[in-house]
């Protein structure tokens, strides 16, 4: 298996990954640029391909190539493994046997998002909602002990021009946010984060909805993914009509 990083490189995988279902903002950001380590068996022509994303892992491509097994190989820690497809999830489970458990997590298709539920959702608190500035970002990190903005960007910079975000201010300071957690020319991942003490206010919810309505004013989709209920719940609460479970393989000998 070779590592590209070259854009050029990079986009010749973007047919052995269309029909990947989820994490599709990780995907193409990757695909955009030389984030994530993205591996194939042939350079020039690929028929093989895995990418390692934050910690996020999917395979693509000819599940029957003799580099699929070595593919599988590649990464001996691997957090999380997209179970998106039945033949690369069977090759899967044989070659990484008794190393990870199945489990689930949850998917609201940008589709399904509710525009008349969402402004609702972004009515609440609407004056308290402000950008997020290199004025507020000290802030948010100070209050929230917040990093999202550094894990897929190079840095702060990266992240207020080509990312962005909402925060949500109480009495001086930031009780929520809601940001670019991955972020490609077609796809947002959002990431929100709460203070502890400011949880059940409904201050994820209109920040979180703020942030989805600019994307779409921007022609960005924005599909939800959440490792846990609480998070499938606001997805529901924003306007997500529907939210789906699917499943991972998250390793358990790290």
């Amino acid at each position: 298996m070779y590592r590209i990083r070259a854009v050029d490189e990079r986009a010749r995988t973007a047919e052995l990954f269309r029909a990947v279902p989820r994490w599709r903002a990780f995907i193409e950001s990757a695909l955009e640029r030389d984030i994530g380590i993205l591996s194939v068996d042939d350079v020039a022509s690929p028929g093989v391909a895995v990418l390692f994303y934050g910690g996020l892992v999917v395979y693509a491509g000819d599940h029957t190539s003799p580099a699929s097994e070595a593919a599988i190989r590649l990464h001996d820690v691997q957090p999380l493994v997209l179970a998106w497809d039945p033949e690369w999830t069977r090759l899967f489970r044989r070659v990484r046997a008794g190393r990870f458990a199945e489990t689930t997590r949850y998917h609201g298709r940008s589709e399904a998002l509710d525009p008349a539920r969402l402004r609702d959702a972004m009515a609440a608190h609407r004056d308290s909602v402000q950008p997020i500035t290199a004025r507020t970002l000290p802030g948010i990190e100070k209050e929230l002990h917040w990093e999202h903005h550094k894990y897929h960007f190079n840095d702060r910079d990266h992240f207020l021009a080509d990312g962005h975000g909402y925060c949500l201010v109480v009495d001086e300071l930031v009780a929520s946010a809601a940001s670019s957690y991955a972020i490609s020319t077609r796809y947002s991942e959002c990431q929100v984060t709460t203070a502890a003490a400011h949880r059940r206010k409904g201050y994820a919810r209109a920040v979180t909805a703020r942030y989805l309505h600019d994307c779409r004013e921007h022609d960005v989709l924005t599909p939800w993914d959440a490792s846990n209920e609480e998070s499938a719940r606001l997805a529901l609460s924003i306007g997500y009509r529907s939210v789906e479970e699917y499943t991972v393989f998250e390793q358990v000998d790290l």
